[in-house]
């Protein structure tokens, strides 16, 4: 029996708090990118998958070692932090491991999908304790950069928990990767898929709750065809979207960012 679940987190980018408020703002553009689990993995019964990002500055400024990433699990009290060793620009932090595993003790084969959100400094809050350790209020960072380009402060994946065999030789699913472009996008998406024997092929586009937003019947296509599916996307609004492109029992997935 398949199951399926999504993991959201927050991941916010903010620095020291001693600093001063006055102090010129920094012109960053941080990407991020989740490294582990890797995207379309199978975890084998019994392994721990530790989860790792990677955040780009793209901007002219530095993050400096001061600076800390905060982040924050859907539903959490409180949110973590990471310390990194300071990002150049243009440069790529090292791999920064977010306290955060998952421990594959599945009965079941599992479909997850783990998303990690950037988040504003301006939009960023964390707890103060009182002396008995108690949340008594919950302030704001001082702001001490600004992030330039908000497309591409998240990341998603999809791995599969797969289960405990039952016997020496078990089948696992697996979906293919399709081809998208352009991505990022605007208007329009073409899907890349070449039919064995002809199927009817639909394509279903999902926003990172797994809520559907767009789905399109293109109806029974013949083998061999290397047309590309083209879907309109005009009326999405911008953010990470999943694509599913089914075609009889053969399924191929992938995401695309819309401008």
């Amino acid at each position: 029996m398949k199951k399926s679940t999504k993991l959201i987190l927050g991941l916010t980018a903010m620095t020291t708090l001693g600093l001063s408020a006055s102090a010129q703002l920094k012109e960053c553009d941080l990407a991020l990118s989740i490294v582990s689990p890797a995207d379309y993995s199978t975890i084998p019964f019994g392994d721990t998958v530790y989860v790792e990002v990677e955040v780009k500055n793209n901007g002219k400024d530095a993050i400096s070692a001061t600076d800390t990433l905060f982040f924050e699990s859907e539903g959490a009290t409180r949110p973590f932090w990471i310390v990194t060793e300071g990002i150049a620009a243009g440069g790529t932090s090292h791999p920064l491991q977010v306290p955060y595993r998952f421990v594959n003790n599945m009965e079941n084969r599992m479909e997850m999908t783990l998303c990690i959100v950037l988040i504003a400094q301006k939009d960023a809050t964390y707890p103060v304790d009182d002396p008995n350790g108690v949340d008594t209020a919950m302030v704001s960072p001082i702001v001490t950069y600004n992030d330039l380009d908000s497309t591409n402060n998240f990341d998603c994946v999809t791995f599969v928990m797969s289960p405990k065999p039952t016997s020496a030789v078990q089948d696992v699913i697996v979906k293919e990767k399709v081809g998208i472009y352009p991505n990022p996008a605007t208007s329009i998406i073409n899907l890349n898929m070449v039919l064995a024997q002809p199927e009817n092929v639909i394509a279903t586009v999902s926003d990172i709750t797994g809520r559907t937003v767009l789905r399109k019947n293109f109806g029974k296509i013949q083998a061999g065809s290397a047309t590309p599916f083209t879907i309109n996307t005009a009326g999405l609004n911008t953010g990470l979207y999943f694509v599913e492109l089914v075609a009889g029992e053969h399924k191929a997935v992938g995401k695309v960012i819309i401008q």
